[in-house]
């Protein structure tokens, strides 16, 4: 496990108040970096330094403890809430920390404001230069994704595409993330596309060469499916979906469909192909006749 732990101790001094009575504060943040584990540990003390028979002694005030990962920043409060009696007349402190996303370069920073109330009195700041070897963009191809685990999830305005990689163990799987968190990715012989139907626009009848997966982000879309009778094909079913609704997924090739706006407001879908990018118009449907025959 590559561990590197960094401490430093800082201690400031400054005035409080109208009455320029003098408050020391003793700030000490240690920061431990888990690079295998994808966690970054910051504990931090702060103590106030009283004058005890002319010797200067702490009195911890806080231990506030952040648990992040490299290339999320984080932030921390402790002391009494704004609502509380005594917060005007009690010491609150804020700590803010933020490292490199992994194997980047960037700066790493631990920063401790100390207030009273709402007056700071004191302030300190550690900052590391990371140099890091740098990250090429993480390529993921189709064959290494599991058809079956494909999920289009719509969340109020954004949409998210899920899948997992097939072939892969938890720990092999677990590593990738770690190390490609916040990297680019390149997507590899499988294509994402958004499609946009205007009210009574439809598909023509047609399976697919490849598996597909789509979904519904805004508006209502109807799905008319087909099933194989000898050599001709005949209505299956019908189904309705709306924003945020999948359809039934296609690992298999087997389903025969048309996709068709029967509302009077636009639809929006988004599908998901596994097919390379340029065979995106040509590699992907298999069309049925008007008649509804098989294709020979």
């Amino acid at each position: 496990m590559q561990r590197k732990r960094i401490s430093l101790l800082i201690v400031t001094a400054c005035l409080v108040g109208s009455a320029a009575v003098a408050g020391n504060y003793s700030t000490e943040a240690t920061i431990f970096l888990q690079k295998d584990e994808g966690e970054l540990n910051v504990d931090v003390r702060v103590s106030q330094l009283v004058d005890q028979n002319n010797k200067l002694v702490e009195q911890l005030l806080f231990a506030p403890r952040i648990k992040t990962a490299p290339g999320v920043p984080a932030s921390i409060y402790a002391g009494p809430a704004h609502t509380d009696s005594e917060y005007a007349s009690k010491e609150n402190v804020t700590v803010d920390v933020s490292w490199p996303y992994p194997n980047e370069s960037g700066t790493a920073f631990c920063a401790v404001i100390i207030k009273r109330g709402d007056e700071v009195v004191s302030k300190s700041k550690l900052q590391l230069k990371i140099e890091g070897p740098g990250r090429v963009p993480l390529v993921v191809a189709a064959q290494e994704i599991d058809p079956k685990s494909v999920r289009v999830v719509d969340e109020k305005t954004l949409t998210y595409v899920l899948l997992e990689f097939a072939g892969k163990t938890r720990e092999e799987v677990k590593k990738l993330a770690l190390d490609n968190y916040g990297n680019k990715v390149q997507i590899r012989d499988f294509v994402m596309s958004v499609l946009v139907w205007l009210p009574g626009q439809q598909s023509p009848v047609h399976g697919h060469e490849v598996w597909c997966a789509y979904g519904v982000v805004e508006g209502e879309l109807t799905e008319e499916q087909y099933r194989a009778a000898g050599n001709r094909i005949e209505p299956a079913k019908t189904a309705v979906l709306r924003a945020g609704d999948i359809a039934d997924l296609d690992v298999d090739r087997r389903v025969i469909h048309r996709v068709c706006n029967r509302s009077d407001a636009p639809l929006a879908t988004l599908h998901l192909y596994g097919v390379a990018a340029e065979r995106l118009t040509t590699g992907i449907n298999r069309l049925y006749p008007l008649g509804l025959d098989q294709p020979s």
